[in-house]
Order: C-alpha cells, then structure tokens, then sequence
C-alpha cells in the first residue's frame, strides 16, 4: 500500500494529505518487518463480515461406516459461542492556520513525523491482537471442557480412556518443576508429543507442528535449532562432550521460525497451520486500518478559513486526524497449538492494547 510522492518537502502537498501519505508509507514499510507479518502464515483469517465473532466446536466422527442396507445416520455433538470484536483508534490534531500558504515548514515536517509513528502504532495492531490472545489462552477457558486454553485436556469430554494432552509447559505449571526454555531438547520433545495425539473417537490425529512463533529477539537462535544440519554433540546429547551431532529437528520436522512481534521473552509457541480450517488462532479484520480526518476549513488543505466549519475548527481552531481498526484475534481449538514458557514466573498477562 505504498503512496508516492515528495513528503519530504515542505510545501510539495498540503500539511494534512502530507501526513495521511506519511502515515501509509510507514504503515506498509513496518509490514515489511517479519515481525509484523509472520503471523500471516500461521493465523486463519476470519470472514470480516459480522460484529461478532462464532466459535463452533463439532467433535470428530469415527470413520464412514459400512454400509449394508439403509444408510447408516449419525449425529454429531457441536457447540457454539460468541465474543464481540473491539475497535481501536488514535489520533492527533493540527492548528487549522497551519493549513494555509504560509505555514511554517518546520512545523509541517513535525506533523509529518508525528504521522510515521502512527503508522507504526497501526502496523503493530495486528500481531499484537495475536500475540495478546496466545497470552491470555493460560487464563482463558475453553468452554467445551472448562478447562484453560492451555492446559493438559482430555482428549474426549465423553472417554476418559482416551487419554490427555497436554499443551503447555512452564514452571509450576501442570506439575513442571522448572522453566520450559526454548533449546534443543525441549523443542524436539515437544514436536514429538505433537504425533502422539488422539482424537475423541481415539483414531489417530497426529499435530504436526509447521510453525515454531518466538519473540522477535529469539528469531535467530530459533532458527539455528530448526535449520543448521549438524550442532554440537553436547547440546544434543549431554553425554556426547565432543564434536558434532545430526541435527535430528532439521532433518525431520523443519517447522518455520515465525516472528510475532510483542510476544513476551522467553516464551514460544507450536502451532499446526497444515489445514487452513483448522488453525487455532484466528483474526477477524472487521475494519481493516483506516485514516479519517475532521474538516479543517470549507476546503480541507487550501488557504480558506471561511464559511461553514466543523465544531471542532469554530470553537478551538484545529482539525483531528487519526487511524481507526476493528477487529479481534480469538482462539478455534487448542489441539493445534502449544504454548511454552522458559521464565522463571510463568507469563499470565499481556497488556499490549490498552
């Protein structure tokens, strides 16, 4: 979404289509940062129609039965519930005297400037949504089983003998006696659990983790685990104190080493996004951002002060202007995704968009 034109120079556009330009520039700049658009690959992108948001929840069937002499019938048991979507805004305001010819240029690159830090703070709506609900799933509860999001859940509601899984890791957490830090060891185990899951009915239904989402400080470090074929012996196996070892997470899982910006250090997540319609966390664009402005004079951006006004221009003299979002970033399932937290006090809170 890049604008063209001289923003740098004072009297090139009018102050406030010089500031709307700023603010798309630094809006689409920021969105080339992985840590501001990562989450694109694992996240599932809700229809933006409606104002509120519908999690259905339908437990799996065995497989097709056969077939002798009426169509077999099933039943399958589903539930549902809603959450409304929030609206985010900021904004600034500009003296309408300087909308004239002979504003001062120093003043107009202020507002300039002003309008590239907006476009950051929008630019960072998105994942921050996203980095806030992954967060707030080790409170949040997932209404089928009343369990939290990120818990050690029963495979079934309905067969205990199934079993559990569990699908997040801290310190005193769920019986854990210490931080689950991101290192070798730790990520290979949990890739593996991710195969052993179950269905409800008890038929396999292997999570195969695709993404491995850390804080954007950790993206390095992240991906020498994933990608380097052979590491240190030592750190793969602490007996191995010499040479090197084959990396077995390379060889063989792979995942994709996603940014997510604002996600709290020390802590990472897992998540399979190999079924679009089964991706665990979704975001729901309502009103993608937006940039609105009030009236300044009869014409927005020329040297008239005159005539019919809006309240804002009569009774103080200035003009507003400012970005505008609706949306929310919510949970589908916990199945495909783990959470896992390597801080000595374990990340319950997220406070991001205030």
């Amino acid at each position: 979404m890049a604008f063209a034109g001289p923003i740098n120079a004072p009297r090139a556009l009018d102050p406030v289509t010089a500031v709307r330009v700023k603010f798309m520039d630094a809006y689409s700049d920021m969105f080339k940062q992985p840590a501001y658009a990562d989450y694109l690959k694992f996240v599932y992108i809700d229809d933006p129609e409606g104002d509120l948001i519908y999690t259905i929840y339908a437990e799996p069937m065995m497989p097709l039965r056969a077939w002798y002499q009426d169509r077999p019938m099933s039943s399958t048991d589903f539930r549902y519930w809603t959450q409304s979507i929030r609206r985010f805004g900021d904004g600034m305001e500009m003296d309408v005297d300087d909308l004239k010819d002979d504003s001062n240029p120093a003043k107009r690159k202020m507002y300039v400037m002003s309008a590239e830090k907006l476009g950051e703070a929008a630019a960072g709506l998105w994942p921050s949504l996203v980095a806030e609900a992954i967060v707030r799933g080790v409170t949040s509860i997932w209404l089928p089983d009343g369990q939290k999001i990120f818990d050690n859940h029963p495979m079934s509601i309905k067969k205990a003998s199934v079993g559990n899984f569990r699908n997040y890791y801290a310190n005193n957490v769920q019986g854990g006696s210490s931080a689950f830090a991101l290192n070798y060891a730790n990520l290979l185990f949990a890739l593996k659990a991710g195969l052993a899951f179950k269905a409800p009915t008890g038929l396999d239904y292997p999570v195969h983790y695709t993404h491995l989402g850390v804080p954007p400080g950790q993206a390095k470090s992240a991906a020498r685990l994933v990608q380097f074929d052979r590491l240190p012996g030592v750190e793969i196996n602490a007996a191995n104190i010499g040479g090197d070892a084959v990396n077995e997470i390379a060889k063989l899982y792979s995942p994709e080493v996603c940014e997510i910006a604002n996600l709290p250090a020390g802590t990472w997540c897992l998540i399979d996004a190999t079924t679009p319609s089964e991706r665990p966390i979704a975001l729901k664009k309502r009103q993608d951002v937006t940039w609105q402005f009030t009236q300044g004079g009869e014409v927005v951006g020329t040297s008239q002060d005159e005539g019919l006004v809006s309240e804002m221009v009569f009774t103080k003299n200035k003009t507003k202007y400012g970005p505008k979002a609706r949306g929310e970033a919510f949970f589908r399932n916990w199945w495909r995704v783990a959470f896992f937290d390597g801080n000595a006090s374990p990340v319950t809170s997220l406070s991001i968009i205030s």
